[in-house]
């Protein structure tokens, strides 16, 4: 059965399989501190302050469920030729069906996630101050080309160091909002304890500050030591925990009942707005690369610039008629970033390792019952909406 998946994938070598601890790091805490932080501080204002305490569980179990998944990697990695992918995962586990599945899920995620992306870059630069809205469809044009630049970007230790540069301009967003909370006189702190109805979607929407895991098998199987996986998965998970956290806290305490559904909404025109916009725009910027990567780079020699354009395309023209992106976030995350970041991981750890403990089986399947209740509630609600 390896030899056969091997044989049909032999075209895409492990080329990228010698990054150090450090640049994996790197391309981990990208790929999962993104868009996420600039709507963390609504899942406060829309269920309030007890909601710290459920993204702390979200981060554990997200945690827990990475860790599985570069368990998973360094099991099947010496049994193919090619960078892992999440599918792969679904095929040594489950065989071809669930991979198939499993990669059809993977490409729409990447692709609503895309259109996440692309639709915030183009609403915050339209606020910038001396930004006309007369100059929109040159503003989506320029984006556009950006995105698609950086999207060449196909190995693994380079995009590392565009990994680095985002996750930089992540500590100036950081410290300027400090400085924002520092200048602003009268804050009167919202003291909303819970609201339970709208969790299930604020999961959803944390989940773009926890998830990312439709990447990690590529990211993780880019390590070219692989004993050291768990230990750099738990370091980076640090740091992402920390910037999420306080992120949440500086934009809720800012801002408070008037906290929306994005950072940038709330704050008023000038030099700090103007600043925080532009980190935003070069922080998803380099974002992208590491989330297209497993998609596209499955296009190459002639038809990768034209597909490739295409892509960028239809990512644009979607994006210039849906303007709801808190929507997209929203829907995106309690189906598809639910069903990568919750639900898969346990079930494919459950079949793959026999010497789980009774503790950590019972860990599992309450896991995918979490996920699972998540998914149903949140589509109930916003289908309602």
């Amino acid at each position: 059965m390896y030899q056969l998946h091997i044989e049909k994938n032999n075209n895409e070598e492990k080329h990228s399989s010698n990054l150090s601890p450090k640049n994996m790091g790197y391309n981990l805490i990208k790929s999962v501190i993104g868009i996420g932080l600039l709507s963390i501080s609504y899942t406060l204002k829309q269920c309030g302050w007890s909601f710290l305490i459920i993204l702390c569980l979200t981060s554990l179990i997200t945690l827990y469920n990475a860790i599985n998944i570069g368990n998973l990697v360094k099991k099947y990695s010496k049994e193919v030729n090619y960078i892992i992918k999440y599918s792969t995962l679904g095929y040594f586990t489950y065989g071809k069906y669930l991979s198939r599945l499993i990669s059809i899920c993977c490409n729409i995620e990447i692709y609503m996630v895309s259109l996440v992306v692309v639709n915030l870059a183009i609403n915050f630069i339209l606020q910038l101050s001396f930004i006309s809205d007369n100059h929109k469809l040159y503003i989506e044009i320029f984006i556009i080309s950006c995105y698609l630049s950086v999207s060449f970007f196909r190995n693994y230790e380079h995009i590392a160091i565009l990994s680095c540069c985002g996750i930089a301009t992540n500590i100036l967003l950081i410290i300027c909002l400090i400085i924002k909370l520092c200048t602003t006189k009268n804050i009167v702190i919202d003291n909303k304890i819970i609201e339970i109805i709208n969790i299930p979607s604020c999961i959803g929407i944390s989940l773009f500050s926890f998830g990312g895991h439709v990447v990690f098998p590529e990211i993780f199987d880019t390590i070219k030591i692989k004993n050291k996986l768990s230990k750099t998965i738990l370091l980076s998970w640090i740091p992402i925990t920390l910037f999420t956290l306080t992120f949440a806290i500086l934009g809720f305490i800012l801002f408070g009942d008037n906290t929306l559904d994005n950072i940038m909404s709330d704050m008023e025109k000038g030099p700090i707005k103007n600043i925080l916009i532009i980190l935003i725009f070069f922080n998803l910027v380099f974002s992208f690369p590491i989330l297209v990567n497993p998609l596209l780079s499955k296009i190459k020699h002639i038809n990768c610039i034209l597909t490739r354009f295409l892509y960028m395309i239809s990512l644009f023209l979607i994006c210039h008629y849906w303007k709801s992106f808190i929507q997209m976030m929203s829907l995106t995350g309690v189906i598809l970033e639910n069903m990568t970041s919750l639900i898969l991981p346990p079930i494919l750890i459950l079949k793959a390792d026999n010497t789980l403990n009774i503790y950590h089986k019972t860990l599992n399947i309450l896991i995918i019952i979490f996920g699972l209740s998540i998914m149903i509630s949140g589509i109930i609600i916003e289908t309602r909406n």
